[in-house]
């Protein structure tokens, strides 16, 4: 995404502010219009994930005698806290305990409730519709047809 004060760099900045009206307004900003604005961004080798990761649950940590080991791909807790990266899918399952509490603190969730660009979406509906167009061609169900072709001129004329 372009950074939508200069409208030449790439976005990197998240900037959050709640207005009176209880409304939120996000912009979009590069490091560089980001600073000018007064936000405080850290220095590159101030903030590490892998530190972050690493540092995470401390205060949840068990002291444990045995390391955990992940018994299909044999990664440790350990060494999952010291590089940040677990070794196979099924680590998700195996460290579920350690993980969960990790999720919450760095996302707030542990569930993504996302949505799609609108544009993503119309495309989706759109690639739909034309398969549907083809089915009903192909099965000569004209009206079917019709108002298929009629729906996918709607929307890519961008009317509702």
């Amino acid at each position: 995404m372009i950074c939508e004060s200069c409208r030449e760099n790439l976005a990197t900045v998240y900037v959050s502010e709640v207005l009176e009206t209880k409304k939120k307004k996000v912009m979009r900003l590069c490091e560089g219009c980001a600073r000018e604005r007064g936000v405080d961004l850290p220095d590159s080798d101030q903030f590490s994930v892998k530190d972050f990761l690493a540092k995470a649950g401390e205060e949840r940590r068990e002291a444990r005698s045995e390391p955990i080991l992940c018994p299909d791909c044999g990664i440790g807790l350990e060494e999952f806290r010291r590089t940040g990266r677990l070794g196979c899918a099924r680590d998700y399952a195996h460290f579920r305990a350690e993980l969960l509490p990790l999720l919450d603190r760095i996302q707030g969730a542990r569930t993504h409730t996302g949505q799609a660009p609108l544009r993503a979406s119309v495309r989706l509906e759109l690639e739909g519709l034309r398969a549907s167009l083809e089915t009903a061609v192909a099965s000569e169900d004209y009206e079917q047809a019709a108002a298929l072709r009629d729906s996918i001129e709607q929307l890519e004329e961008g009317r509702p």
